[in-house]
C-alpha cells in the first residue's frame, strides 16, 4: 500500500532504493551461497521454489531460511487462507514488461515503439505466516519398488537426447558415466530404483549441459553442475541424498566473480527445472491445476 504521507516523487524515490537495496541483497547471497553448508541449503530451497527464479530464491532464503511454500497475499486469500496479523512479507523482484512510443525524430511519419523490462519489489508469505484451509498435499515422494519411481525413470530415458545403455561395461564400483566423445550414458544395472534415478539424473545433467566440448568448462564446474542439479531433483521427490557431497564448492567458487556464479546457478536452475517438469508428466501431477481447483472450491 502506498505511503500517502509522501509525494509522488518521494514514494516513488524510496520504491527505486528498496529495489536497489533488494539488487544488493541478491548479490550478497549469492557470494554466501557459495560456501558448502549454505549451497546445500540453496539447492534445497530450490527443490520447493523451482517455479521461481534462482534470483528470488535466494532472496527468500536468507529472509526466511525456514520457508516451505511461498506465495501472494492475493493468493493465499484465493486459496481460503489470510494472512496473520503482524507478520511481514518477504520482498522478491519481479519482472514488468513496459511499453511506450517516443517521437525520435520529428520527420518521422510513426513514432518509435520501445519496450522493455522493469523489476518491481513485491510481497510474498510463506504459510507459516498464514491461516484458514488446509492445503492440498503436493508433495510426491519417489520410494523404493514403487510404481512411481519406475515411471519417473521410464520417464527420464524416453525424453533423453541421447541413448542410455544399461549393458556397457562400467569401470570400478562406478554406477554410471556419460561418455563426452561418443554421446551416450551408461548404467550400471544392478542398481536399485532409486541408486538408478539419483545416477541417471547426474549423467542427463551431464548430457544436457555438456554436450558441447567447445565451452570452456573445467571439469570441477562440471561435476558441480551434474551433482547440483541431481540434489535439487532427488529433493524435490523425497529421496534420500545424505552421501552428496560439496565439500568442493568453496574451493571451485573462489575466483570467480557474482556474474560467472549467478549464471552456473541459473544453468543448474533451468537444467533441474526442466527434469522435474518432465517427471510430474509421467506422474500425472499438475501442480498449477490443483492449486487452481482449491482456489475454485474444487475441494471442500
Amino acid at each position: 500500500m502506498q505511503d500517502y504521507a509522501l509525494t509522488a516523487e518521494e514514494y516513488k524515490a524510496k520504491k527505486e532504493e528498496e529495489r536497489k537495496g533488494l539488487l544488493k541483497q541478491l548479490k550478497q547471497g549469492v557470494q554466501a551461497v557459495f560456501s558448502s553448508e549454505r549451497y546445500k541449503d540453496f539447492l534445497k530451497a530450490y527443490a520447493k521454489f523451482h517455479h521461481y527464479s534462482v534470483g528470488n530464491t535466494i532472496m527468500v532464503l536468507s529472509q526466511k531460511p525456514d520457508a516451505n511454500r511461498v506465495a501472494s497475499f492475493s493468493t493465499w486469500k484465493s486459496l481460503g487462507r489470510h494472512i496473520r496479523k503482524g507478520e511481514k512479507g518477504i520482498k522478491i523482484l519481479v519482472p514488468t514488461p513496459y511499453k511506450f512510443e517516443r517521437q525520435v525524430d520529428s520527420t518521422d511519419e510513426e513514432p518509435l515503439e520501445i519496450t522493455g523490462l522493469a523489476f518491481k519489489v513485491r510481497y510474498v508469505y510463506d504459510i507459516s505466516q498464514t491461516e484458514g484451509r488446509s492445503l492440498p498435499s503436493l508433495a510426491t515422494k519417489l520410494t523404493e519398488n514403487a510404481n512411481e519411481i519406475k515411471q519417473a525413470v521410464h520417464r527420464l530415458i524416453d525424453v533423453s537426447s541421447v541413448p542410455i545403455y544399461f549393458d556397457k561395461p562400467i569401470k570400478g564400483d562406478a554406477n554410471g558415466y556419460y561418455d563426452l566423445e561418443d554421446k551416450y550414458i551408461a548404467i550400471n544395472p544392478t542398481l536399485s530404483d532409486t541408486q538408478c534415478f539419483k545416477t541417471l539424473v547426474h549423467e542427463l545433467a551431464h548430457a544436457k549441459l555438456h554436450a558441447d566440448k567447445s565451452k570452456q568448462v573445467t571439469s570441477s564446474e562440471r561435476e558441480v553442475q551434474a551433482e547440483s542439479v541431481a540434489y535439487i531433483v532427488c529433493q524435490k521427490y523425497g529421496i534420500d541424498t545424505s552421501d552428496y557431497s560439496f565439500g568442493y564448492i568453496a574451493g571451485w567458487s573462489k575466483d570467480k566473480d557474482i556474474k560467472e556464479l549467478k549464471s552456473s546457478l541459473d544453468t543448474i536452475g533451468k537444467c533441474a527445472s526442466e527434469m522435474i517438469s518432465d517427471i510430474d508428466k509421467a506422474l500425472g501431477i499438475n501442480e498449477k491445476e490443483t492449486i487452481q481447483k482449491k482456489a475454485q472450491g474444487f475441494e471442500r
